[in-house]
């Protein structure tokens, strides 16, 4: 199908930045093929199976360029496109939502730490750059579970050590000794005739009969998401494990984890008791009886599907009682008494 890209809303910008910048129409390295004026002149329109090519220029302060090499990269907020020039949302893209962040280099050393956090799994810590991860254990064990029509097929399951930038560490205050993240990718895939919210379910891992909910600052998918029947949707949990927890009680124990998918709840037709309301206001002495019968009415029930699995992490790496990086071994591997 043919979209429009607002190209105006491609801005670049970086850590603590106190604006974002637009790409310029008035810079160019070249005479011709400038994208926010290709895109400007033909009001964004790109038709089904083309492709438009070209440069972007913007324009920064010496400070902000100072800014960005101090930090060693930068970052442009990449937006979804719109079915249509007067739209106000674009198209969600992928479960992320309308918008991402492309984080790029301005060195070396950051390329090669992009590059490497680019294969792990694209939780919030990986795709908006939070941190280094260190991998514990990386597994894609491809398990399905089932609960009437609903099918959760567990896709890849990441233990990592997780050391993050000076500009996320106050979300990380509470860790004192630094944080151990679990991060679990699944399918949901809604067989039955009801439509479910599959982010929206509360997610439980346990380790050695220690309970663990998923962390919502740490997901970036939408909440409210519907899944229709036929529908497949790829989510992401995430878990923030206390470092030196993980390593004295939790490091080389099987996991146990249980995903919770509810449905999408009924609309309540609120004609009846709208039409009870204004008869109460007819007659004061019954209004308070009627109200306090509308407040009494039970809500529609809502049903979650669940199911749980057991997970053995195949650890590569392992802490020591100092908190330190080993290679995975025999002894390391096996469950702590």
């Amino acid at each position: 199908e043919t979209v429009h890209y607002p190209i105006e809303e491609l801005k670049l910008s970086y850590n603590e930045a106190s604006l974002e910048v637009s790409p310029s129409y008035q810079l160019y390295p070249a005479e011709d093929g400038n994208l926010a004026q290709t895109l400007s002149d033909n009001k964004g329109t790109i038709d089904a199976g083309q492709t438009v090519s070209g440069y972007l220029v913007f324009g920064l302060s010496a400070s902000s360029v100072k800014r960005v090499q101090e930090d060693g990269y930068f970052y442009i907020k990449v937006v979804s496109p719109k079915r249509s020039e007067s739209d106000i949302t674009g198209i969600s893209v992928n479960s992320l939502g309308d918008e991402q962040l492309l984080y790029l280099p301005a060195n070396d050393e950051a390329a090669k730490s992009l590059k490497e956090s680019a294969t792990h799994v694209p939780d919030r810590l990986t795709t908006e750059y939070w941190g280094t991860k260190r991998v514990l254990a990386d597994d894609k064990p491809k398990l399905k579970e089932s609960d009437e029509g609903i099918d959760v097929t567990i896709t890849r399951l990441e233990v990592s050590d997780f050391q993050p930038n000076s500009y996320n560490e106050e979300s990380f205050r509470n860790f004192k000794y630094g944080a151990v993240i679990v991060s679990v990718e699944y399918d949901v895939t809604n067989k039955s005739q009801k439509t479910l919210l599959p982010v929206d379910g509360n997610t439980v891992l346990t380790i050695n009969g220690d309970p663990i909910n998923s962390d919502y600052v740490l997901t970036n998918q939408v909440y409210g998401k519907e899944l229709a029947p036929g529908q497949t949707y790829h989510v992401i949990k995430t878990f923030a494990l206390d470092k030196s927890r993980y390593q004295e009680l939790w490091q080389g124990h099987d996991y146990s984890l249980t995903i919770s998918v509810p449905e999408k709840k009924p609309v309540v037709d609120s004609a009846s008791s709208s039409q009870e309301g204004q008869e109460g206001q007819a007659d004061p002495e019954t209004q308070g009886a009627q109200v306090q019968g509308q407040t009494a009415n039970p809500a529609p029930e809502v049903t979650t599907y669940s199911v749980t699995f057991n997970l053995v992490p195949k650890l590569i790496q392992t802490l020591s009682e100092d908190l330190k990086l080993q290679p995975a071994n025999s002894t390391n591997n096996s469950q702590n008494p």
